[in-house]
């Protein structure tokens, strides 16, 4: 502002300057109530609260949070909340996710093709590798420290990686090569939920772009050893006395930033606290309004008159499906002549692990006629136009 009031008509640059940080302000608003809003209207507890009540209630309790940085003393509160925010909470949670992607998702499946003992061993020896290279890089004097660093780190997981290929049951699942079960090992579980992912982001016809193989590779080894490195230079450099801040804007910067890690360790250990705040079953969460609106689209043709009531129908009806077809056909029924349900309303299709559409996985073709063990799977067997059973199955 000073730097703009020098210039010739300054006042008004002035006034424009602060008129943009409005409006960045409430951008910013937007974006962070609607976040909340939409998690919260997407659960089973709040789905059918109105939207009015969800966003009056989310903004009001962000103004209430709001209020202390409006103090004399706020501008500090706000940059040590925000520094231990962007270091510790997102950072974690980037790194928790990584792990439930790259390491925790689809255990039980690799266990049952290479053993629970080869599984242990390599997950323990990465991360084991990431903190001591990590640990070796900074206590290291000199500048050959990141050097040594990465090389103990790299040695390490490669030890890891070979040790526990050796410890791999070959017993299970007799019919596979031990290039076969490495992949499996090393890069199975991240591999079948890519292809998972793919499965819906690209169907079949669709122009979409897939999700490459180099994303598995970054999320099972390459972000969570760098996310770790951070943390270690966070944790290291200016933890607790970030800008040498008055202690207690230390601590509330802290205090909220580990709130994040509690609430994953809440998590993690009691699940159940979180279900009211899972999407319903059987269905994308959609509110009656969605169904609505989307039977609106989909039926231009359809009277008005007919549609009129959709929203009731679909509160009285847990089947989506029946509750257009009876508010379109006005039959109460969802037969007789009424049109065909619109839309893709239904269940989402349950992704069973082992039975993913074609080219789900790269080992898939390796297998295009091999036989089911019996008993090897459970449930119903797969459509004619998906691929065999991969040995992830068993």
């Amino acid at each position: 502002p000073v730097a703009l009031s020098k210039l010739s008509g300054g006042a008004a640059w002035c006034a424009v300057f602060f008129f943009t940080l409005i409006m960045l302000g409430i951008d910013s608003a937007f974006s962070i109530v609607e976040g909340v809003v939409t998690a919260l209207k997407d659960s089973r507890r709040f789905n059918k609260v109105p939207r009015l009540v969800v966003v009056l209630s989310v903004a009001i309790v962000g103004l209430v949070f709001g209020l202390f940085y409006c103090l004399d003393t706020g501008l500090y509160l706000l940059d040590a909340v925000d520094y231990y925010l962007n270091n510790i909470s997102l950072l974690f949670v980037g790194l928790m996710q990584c792990i439930a992607a790259g390491w925790v998702y689809g255990w039980d499946a690799q266990a049952r093709v290479v053993g629970g003992r080869a599984l242990g061993v390599f997950n323990f020896a990465f991360f084991a590798a990431v903190v001591i290279g990590a640990e070796t890089a900074f206590y290291t004097t000199g500048k050959d420290g990141a050097v040594m660093g990465l090389s103990v780190g790299i040695w390490l997981a490669l030890a890891g990686a070979c040790l526990s290929f050796g410890l791999m049951d070959r017993t299970l699942q007799p019919q596979l090569s031990d290039g076969e079960r490495a992949w499996a090992l090393w890069m199975g579980n991240i591999e079948q939920l890519r292809d998972e992912l793919n499965a819906v982001l690209v169907p079949e016809g669709s122009k979409n772009s897939r999700i490459p193989q180099v994303w598995s590779v970054l999320i099972k080894f390459f972000i969570p050893a760098a996310l770790c490195c951070i943390f270690s230079i966070t944790f290291q450099t200016s933890f607790g006395y970030y800008e040498n801040y008055a202690g207690r804007y230390q601590a509330a910067g802290l205090v909220i930033s580990f709130l994040t890690v509690i609430f994953v360790a809440v998590g993690i250990l009691f699940p159940d606290v979180f279900d009211p705040f899972s999407p319903p079953d059987g269905h994308y969460a959609e509110t009656p309004d969605d169904i609505a609106a989307r039977a609106r689209r989909a039926n231009p043709s359809v009277p008005a008159g007919k549609l009129a009531g959709i929203e009731e129908a679909v509160e009285r009806r847990p089947d989506p499906e029946l509750a257009l077809a009876a508010a379109a056909g006005g039959n109460g029924g969802g037969g007789g002549g009424g049109p065909e349900p619109v839309g893709n309303s239904g269940p989402a299709p349950q992704m069973v692990f082992g039975q993913q559409p074609q080219q789900w996985h790269p080992m898939a073709a390796q297998y295009p006629q091999q036989p089911v063990p019996p008993g090897m799977m459970t449930g119903p067997p797969p459509p004619v136009a998906m691929m065999p059973m991969h040995p992830y199955a068993a």
